[in-house]
């Protein structure tokens, strides 16, 4: 299962709450309790989630920059040619 996968099994998951939730209006509180603790381990994960790709995205952008930067440098060396 891919990481986008996982991320789409959560948001079905949460949707589905969503809606149990609204049909639950004035049911029994255990099972507004156990939608709570559902919902409460969904947004766990979707933050959780949202914390380790902010971190790939700083990641690949520490990369770019660092491969931008060589190509800079490298194409310095490469100047004009010299003439004798």
């Amino acid at each position: 299962m891919t990481d986008r996968d996982k991320d789409d099994e959560l948001f079905v998951r949460l949707d589905r709450l969503v809606t149990a939730a609204r049909i639950l209006r004035g049911a029994e509180r255990r099972l507004i309790l156990s939608l709570e603790s559902d919902i409460r381990r969904v947004r766990a994960g979707l933050s959780g989630r949202c914390e380790e790709l902010a971190h790939e995205l700083r990641t690949l952008n520490t990369r770019s920059r660092a491969a931008s930067a060589y190509g800079r440098t490298a194409s310095m060396g490469r100047g004009a040619p010299q003439r004798n």
